[in-house]
């Protein structure tokens, strides 16, 4: 059986705290106008509003797609969203390719479970060594700088965390120079 490899970065490739957090502020802050505008405009524009029982799930539905299309399709297609656009990153798989749909679903879902999963996501990047915030951990991923390169491939192994009293099982790269 052949391991799996991956591969992993110089340490300023990944992209940062401060950095993610500027880009998150943007996306997060262009979604709701996207929602508003191709969501509830065309809704109202082409659904009569008082007659139609379901207008909130129609309502409600547009926006789950829109944000779907920008945090998922949009992010991992070549032309990013308008965060990482301005912030010069993009969102790479343990192999360096764009995830699968699979993937980046799973790690939206781990943003929006609850309010304060976003502040420990971000503060966890900080302390880790290739900067992987707990849903790049969960979907196998890392945010890097646009023109970041591959500094070396190893082997692919699983590490163990104790998180918030959880043991978890992450697949990770680890360069020989930092194993212990």
């Amino acid at each position: 059986m052949k391991s799996e490899e991956g591969v992993y970065y110089p340490k300023e490739a990944y992209a940062g705290f401060l950095l993610r957090l500027m880009v998150e502020l943007i996306d997060i802050a262009v979604v709701p106008v996207l929602c508003w505008f191709f969501g509830t405009g065309l809704l109202i524009g082409l659904l009569p509003i008082d007659p139609f029982p379901w207008f909130p799930y129609a309502l409600f539905t547009s926006w789950v797609l829109i944000w779907f299309a920008y945090f998922v399709i949009l992010k991992g297609s070549r032309f990013h969203t308008i965060g990482y656009r301005i912030g010069k990153i993009r969102i790479v798989n343990l192999q360096g390719n764009p995830p699968s749909l699979y993937y980046l679903t799973l790690r939206l879902m781990f943003a929006v479970i609850g309010p304060l999963n976003f502040l420990l996501d971000l503060a966890w990047l900080s302390s880790d060594p290739n900067r992987q915030a707990l849903r790049d951990k969960f979907a196998h991923t890392y945010v890097i700088k646009q023109d970041a390169q591959v500094a070396g491939r190893e082997k692919i192994i699983y590490q163990r965390y104790s998180i918030l009293g959880w043991n978890l099982l992450f697949k990770e790269v680890r360069p020989k120079i930092l194993e212990p």
